[in-house]
């Protein structure tokens, strides 16, 4: 069994969301789509290691849960076959260490499956943009609730990261970027000496889209929100975001666009219903059962932001102010919060800060 990556779980349930929002004020709502199961293949390649594999998965329902499958998956650079990736898990195919991905050059995938030959669309990467900086500021808890749509009231605060790029006008060349944005944060135990590094990941839907090509942004110095969140007890002590910007053509830039449309909060029961999101992998044998899914080659620039509570002008919430005594940790720390065993409770590889790590 497994479980589907966070991004098209988000987009599963988006999608059902927005039936849900659209009949409520006609009638009760009976939901006819069928439980088939759905192939999915989709993928990042690029030369940073968190971005190098290619998912061959059975979807057997809306909750994103399905079938790993083995597959053969083959990578072919300007139309010439260049290596298989490597297979590290049914289902999970990883690009070896040596391939680099090159600027300029043209890209696709094969996968052989079942029988039947499935191909990825041929896309030229890039050159790849640089993130200059990363800044925040404090929404108050009104704003932050009306901005996030949460149907129940939020008395925290939030916060919002932007990053800071340079946007050429769209005669110098049309480009296309997409930020990704991921988290690590800390906490200081009980003793108040050592340090637990819990790893929260927070990829789902937290990516933006930028394009010189459309009319509402200004070219030059550009500041683009990238992610928000509640300013909760996760800023504690520090708390670090990474943001992984991609350099993108027009294409992926309009399938993640497909994304960030239906899986909105925001609009009214006037909008456009958004048609089925169109993946980038074709079957060969059989053009009229194409799978779900899209592969995208890219290179990213990565920056990572750290934030010392001190540096936010804003009161943050005490760590386990919940807990009498400040621990030990609940077993299941969602949350950092101050832990007399943190090892213990969260495991050995929480004492060990990640390679970027600056106190």
């Amino acid at each position: 069994m497994y479980n589907f990556p966070s991004i098209h779980k988000g987009i599963l349930a988006g999608i059902f969301a927005c039936l849900i929002v659209l009949s409520a004020c006609v009638q009760e709502l009976t939901n006819t789509q069928p439980l088939q199961a759905t192939l999915v293949i989709s993928g990042q390649l690029s030369n940073s290691p968190k971005f190098r594999t290619v998912s061959v998965l059975r979807v057997n329902n809306r909750l994103g849960t399905g079938d790993s499958l083995d597959a053969v998956v083959s990578l072919y650079k300007n139309g010439q076959f260049l290596e298989n990736l490597d297979k590290v898990a049914a289902g999970t195919y990883r690009l070896p260490q040596e391939v680099v991905i090159e600027e300029g050059a043209s890209y696709y995938t094969e996968i052989q499956l079942e029988g039947e030959l499935y191909r990825s669309v041929e896309q030229k990467v890039a050159a790849p943009a640089k993130t200059d900086s990363v800044s925040f500021r404090i929404l108050s808890a009104d704003e932050f609730t009306q901005e996030r749509g949460f149907a129940e009231p939020i008395v925290l605060k939030g916060i919002e990261f932007s990053a800071h790029t340079k946007l050429p006008e769209p005669q110098e060349g049309a480009v296309f970027y997409r930020w990704v944005v991921n988290e690590v944060y800390s906490f200081v135990e009980s003793n108040k000496t050592d340090t637990c590094y819990i790893r929260e990941s927070i990829e789902e839907n937290t990516f933006s889209l930028l394009s010189n090509l459309d009319p509402d942004i200004a070219f030059g110095d550009v500041k683009a929100p990238i992610h928000m969140q509640a300013l909760d007890k996760s800023f504690a002590y520090k708390h670090y975001i990474n943001a992984y910007l991609h350099s993108i053509d027009s294409n992926t830039y309009e399938y993640y666009s497909k994304i960030k449309n239906i899986t909105s909060i925001d609009g009214t029961i006037y909008d456009q219903i958004p048609g089925p999101i169109e993946g980038n992998v074709k079957n060969q044998d059989n053009p009229n059962n194409n799978p779900d899914g899209f592969v995208e080659f890219f290179l990213a620039d990565t920056f990572y932001y750290g934030l010392n509570r001190n540096n936010i002008p804003s009161n943050v919430p005490e760590q386990c102010w919940d807990i009498p005594g400040g621990g030990p940790c609940p077993p299941d720390p969602t949350v950092p919060c101050k832990c007399l065993d943190c090892d213990t409770v969260c495991g050995f590889e929480t004492l060990i800060p990640p390679d970027y790590w600056v106190d």
